[in-house]
């Protein structure tokens, strides 16, 4: 009786083990491509701060030209033009 008790058990474990074993692939193809996802998305981010730093420098390039020559209101409208390109940048 105790035998039959133990070999129930573990065939019980066997099956679940099996069955787990079965499931691993699917969860394996999904965390791959949640994987991805973050990778891709990280790629892309470096690239739209790239974008945003150069609209960043052309902005105190330009900041900078604008102290020398031109009013403060002048100044102002196109620091506002610059950072709309900036905005279509990214």
């Amino acid at each position: 009786m105790v035998t039959d008790g133990f070999w129930l058990v573990y065939w019980v474990g066997w099956m679940e083990s099996r069955c787990q074993r079965e499931k691993i692939p699917s969860e394996e193809r999904r965390i791959k491509r949640e994987k991805l996802r973050v990778r891709k998305s990280r790629r892309t981010e470096g690239k739209k701060r790239k974008k945003r730093k150069i609209a960043d420098g052309l902005l105190l390039r330009e900041d900078r030209r604008l102290d020398a020559f031109e009013n403060a209101e002048q100044k102002e409208r196109r620091r506002k033009g610059k950072l709309q390109m900036a905005h279509l940048l990214r």
